[in-house]
Order: structure tokens, then sequence, then C-alpha cells
């Protein structure tokens, strides 16, 4: 499975943990979790609300994590560890170890980073991206050294263990974070939570009606219910067994045997990463780290168009555009020599080659209807092979880019990075529009 499916399950389990239940209870004695978890089991629903928000205030996930039903949280800690079985050990660790590594780039490459034109263009006072800087980099830090680092340990995981120890850390990192800002929103949210306060209105021992009132908002009324001796909202309630069945569906739905297929693969771009970072942590002076920074980034830009454009696999290849492979979907991002010159810009039109350089198949330079601006349909593309078209998908992409050649089923681009070429397949069903752009 890939890393960012991974990261986005973690996110969807955390909230899951924290968000559908906050409004739950809070735990003013702090000797430990087994006497929260026994309090929540007793407390009415209006105590179990204040338990919670004061609790999150408090930078204390775990809090709410123990107001969840018994049975609940064992559903939660079952995901998280079947979708840890269905990893592969050596990509993960490889992949958390870049994480390590980026980190150490974070800091010891610190003063090269801020320098950066991306990051200081509108900034006014450096001293707040530094502090910024650093605040992401603490992040950063704590995640890599956390259980998630390890698969072995996170197909033991215990969630409540995660939540009371790297989850608060996260929370007082975000609060260090967010303070940079002049409004302080997580402050600001956080101290909303504190004074939130709960009013039974009815109560018959299975269901209750609560009135909540959370400073700079209308009261509302949730109806809670009993479940496992724990109050929880209804709405909760009611769509957990179909939530958590689907997210394990999902789970087992992934495949260990199609990941081992194109797991040499995956490692083989992983360690080109490695690489590309060891040359930045190698470097010592701003002039040597920008001249390595500059292939990344274009390795980076590669990877965001093959995202736009549906496609998730990139591969780097030494050579010319006009020497990449077709490889189907998936995205293959070529540095040739010259890797500091400035990208081509082709929203401008500053495209290399004429236009009869650039048809390449299908048509003559005296086609006049091949250079028509207008709309194109999918089974005409072969006639514009080697002209640009502005590609617009269903995944987000909306730029202009060369079309390189036809598949049954898609068609391939490429598009000018800074130091090369980004080459990348989109299918026939994620493409919305197809329009020639005249050059």
């Amino acid at each position: 499975m890939k890393l960012r499916r991974i990261v986005l399950l973690s996110g969807w389990i955390f909230l899951l943990v924290v968000g559908f239940v906050g409004c739950s209870g809070e735990q003013d004695d702090a000797a430990g979790a087994t006497a929260a978890a026994a309090a929540s089991a007793t407390n009415g629903p209006a105590e179990t609300v204040t338990r919670v928000t004061k609790g999150l205030a408090d930078g204390r996930p775990e809090v709410a994590w123990q107001s969840l039903p018994p049975s609940y949280r064992k559903d939660v800690n079952g995901l998280v560890n079947l979708a840890a079985t269905k990893m592969d050990e050596d990509i993960w660790n490889t992949s958390f170890s870049l994480v390590q590594k980026l980190t150490r780039l974070a800091r010891e490459k610190r003063e090269f980073i801020l320098e950066q034109p991306m990051l200081t263009q509108g900034v006014e006072d450096k001293r707040e991206l530094e502090a910024g800087w650093d605040a992401v980099a603490g992040i950063l830090e704590t995640l890599a050294g956390s259980e998630l680092a390890d698969l072995k340990k996170l197909e033991q995981l215990d969630v409540e263990e995660f939540l009371a120890g790297t989850g608060g850390r996260l929370m007082e990192q975000m609060a260090s974070a967010s303070a940079l800002s002049p409004d302080d929103g997580w402050k600001g949210e956080m101290s909303r939570l504190r004074r939130t306060e709960a009013t039974v209105i009815s109560d018959n021992g299975k269901t209750a009606v609560v009135r909540i009132e959370r400073p700079g908002a209308p009261p509302t009324e949730e109806t809670y219910v009993r479940v496992e001796g724990h109050w929880i909202p209804k709405k909760l309630a009611d769509g957990w067994s179909d939530e958590i069945g689907k997210a394990r569906q999902q789970i087992e739905k992934m495949s260990t045997e199609s990941l081992a297929e194109n797991k040499q693969a995956v490692l083989m771009q992983l360690s080109m990463v490695d690489a590309a970072l060891d040359q930045l942590l190698k470097t010592e002076s701003r002039e040597q780290f920008n001249a390595a920074l500059a292939p990344i980034m274009g390795m980076a830009m590669g990877a965001m168009m093959a995202q736009a454009a549906g496609s998730g696999s990139i591969q780097m290849t030494p050579g010319s555009a006009s020497q990449v492979e077709d490889t189907g979907p998936g995205a293959a991002v070529v540095f040739p020599e010259g890797l500091l010159d400035p990208p081509t810009d082709l929203a401008q039109g500053s495209l290399p080659g004429t236009r009869s350089d650039r048809h390449t198949t299908g048509a003559t330079a005296g086609s006049h209807e091949l250079y028509q601006p207008g709309e194109v349909r999918f089974g005409q593309a072969h006639l514009y092979v080697g002209q640009y078209l502005r590609v617009n998908t269903s995944a987000g992409l909306n730029a202009v880019c060369r079309l390189k050649t036809v598949q049954h089923d898609s068609l391939v681009f490429e598009r000018a990075l800074h130091g090369g070429w980004a080459t990348f397949a989109i299918s026939e069903d994620e493409i919305e529009s197809l329009r020639v752009v005249e050059h």
C-alpha cells in the first residue's frame, strides 16, 4: 500500500478517536488512564462531554479515547494492527528512515533552506519564518521517532498509549506552531473547548439529550446513548458498525502480492530519494546546496504532475525528453544536461522546437484542421500528437502539455520541468476536456 494511503488512514483513525467523540469527558485526577476509563463508565452524559472537551483542551487526546466503549476501542486497535500487516516491512521502514533523514536535513541545513525564494517570497519578518520552520521540524522529528516508524511496533500498537505519548506531544507542538501566528487559532479553539458547558435536558438511563454551549456559537442539543456503560453521541453509535466495516473491507482489499510485484521499483525510487538527501546533507555552501536541490525540485514537480494527472509512479531516467520510453500509466522524470537551466514556461508559449519539429506522427504540416483551436475528442487525439493541448482532468490537473503518444485507453503527455521533463499517462475516463493551444 502506498505511504500516502497509510497517512490518510492514520489521520482518519485519529479523527475518528478525537473528532467523533469530541463531546465526551473530563479527568481532573492525573492518576492514570485506568482511573479515567473507569470514571467514563460511571459519569453521566454531561460529565462525559465536559471531561473530553477539557481533556482535549489540556492536550490529552487519550481522554477522548477512554470515553469510547471497550468494543469500539478494540475495533480501532484492530484496524490499525490489520493495516500494519498489509505493509511491506522493507518499504515501510525505508520510508520512515527517509523521514528521519529529512528531519536531519531540516535541522542541519536550516540556513540554506530558509534562503530559498519559494519560502521567503512575501515574508516580511524572517524571524517568524525561522520559528515556523523550527516548529515544523519538531513535528517531523516527533513522527520520525514515534511508534509509527517501526512496522513491527505498529502491528502491536496500542492506540491509547500512542495518543497519551506521541499524540500529546504532537498537540503540544501544534499549539507552539500556532502561537507563532498573530491570531493563534489553536489557542482560541482550545479555549473554546475548555469553556464548553453541558447540561442534561432529559435522561432515561439509556438515551439522553444534552444541551451544549460553546463560546462564540449558538447552543446545540445532541442526543447521547449509553453503550457498554459509556455515553457517546447517537450519531457515532448509529454509524459505527457500518464505518468500521467499510474501513476493514478497504484494508482487506489491500493486496500484499500486488505490492510485492512492485517492491523493487518502489525501493529503487526510495533509494533515489535517499541519495538526493545525502547529496543535500553533504553540501557546505549555499551554492552547493542550490545545485543539489535543482534536480530534486524537478523530481518533486514531476511527482505532483503525475499525481494531478491521476498516475502515481515516478521514474528518473537519464537522457532527453525524446528518449523517454512509453511506460503506460505513471510518470518518468528526465534530467538531461543543464540541470540548473530554468524550466520552459509552457503557459506563456515559450516552447522548444517549431510546429513541424513537434509534430511527430499522425498528421502533416498542411493539415489545417490540426491547428484550429478547439475541443479535441479522445477518438481524434491521434491527429494531434506532437501538439500542445490544455488538459483538464477529474483529478484537478489543468495545464498545457504536449501530447506524445496515444494508447488504447490513455493519452501520454510530456511537460517541461525545471531541469528536465515529466512524462505521464492519463486514462480516458479521467479526462474532462482537451483543447488545442496555438503557439
